[in-house]
């Protein structure tokens, strides 16, 4: 699957296509279809170091974009809620 993020840690010069595996959501996690992203200052601090991710991997990587609009599309063990109609809807 395509996407578009960070290709390396550095500024915005940085940005670019990268392969990624298809998602599916984990515990506690929802699978959004995205229709639009953001890259915000955070974002950039982290890349450079400067920033805590309260999202990264265990390996300390991460998707930049903390901002997103888009649909809900599946739900990972635990979410309540109905896909599609947001979290938390009941």
């Amino acid at each position: 699957m395509r996407g578009y993020g960070f290709v390396a840690a550095g500024g915005p010069e940085q940005q670019g296509f990268v392969e990624v595996s298809e998602p599916r959501p984990g515990p506690g996690e929802l699978l959004v279809r995205v229709r639009a992203a953001g890259v915000n200052r955070a974002d950039l601090l982290a890349l450079g170091g400067g920033y805590p991710v309260p999202h990264a991997d265990d390996d300390g990587s991460f998707t930049a974009g903390m901002e997103l609009a888009g649909e809900v599309v599946d739900a990972g063990p635990g979410v309540t809620g109905a896909p599609g109609r947001g979290p938390g809807h009941r």
